[in-house]
């Protein structure tokens, strides 16, 4: 559903779709700049209804770093550097490699236009098909703490 009102809505084809682990965001990754009016069509997109739900537009910085999921454990950041640098995605730069969990990383990227460029193309490492996305702070998923951490540094925890 959200796939037939972006294209009857924005007129473009060629997008991908990145929800949020919550499904209350999607960011919809264009893969040609944007040509329209992007305030009219805001304006035209919050007046209208999606199953009943609101629907707000806002434009995103373009980010300059991938998420790689599906990883063997013991992948190391030098080894998704020199993938990214000499097979992942042409002539790409990395600038740094964060293991977020066992089998997730964040890469940045020198340039943000090596973005789209991995992105343009599957990925794999090891053997493993790697599931290669845009990151964006507002797509990860929420960060759990636990309650008794919290309270041993506070006098009172009630």
């Amino acid at each position: 559903m959200i796939e037939l009102y972006v294209e009857n809505m924005m007129d473009i084809s060629d997008y991908a779709l990145h929800p949020s682990p919550g499904r209350e965001s999607i960011l919809i990754h264009l893969r040609q700049p944007f040509s329209k009016d992007f305030q009219n069509l805001s304006a035209k997109i919050s007046r209208r209804t999606l199953d009943g739900a609101k629907v707000t537009l806002k434009q995103v910085e373009q980010t300059d770093s991938v998420l790689v999921k599906n990883l063997h454990p013991g992948t190391t950041p030098d080894l998704l550097t020199l993938y990214f640098e000499n097979k992942g995605g042409g002539n790409v730069k990395v600038k740094e490699v964060t293991m977020l969990s066992e089998g997730t990383a964040k890469v940045s990227f020198v340039s943000y236009d090596s973005v789209d460029s991995v992105l343009d193309h599957p990925h794999k490492l090891e053997g493993a098909d790697l599931v290669v996305k845009p990151y964006f702070d507002f797509l990860q998923p929420a960060q759990s703490f636990n309650i008794a951490s919290l309270c041993s540094w506070r006098p009172r925890c009630e």
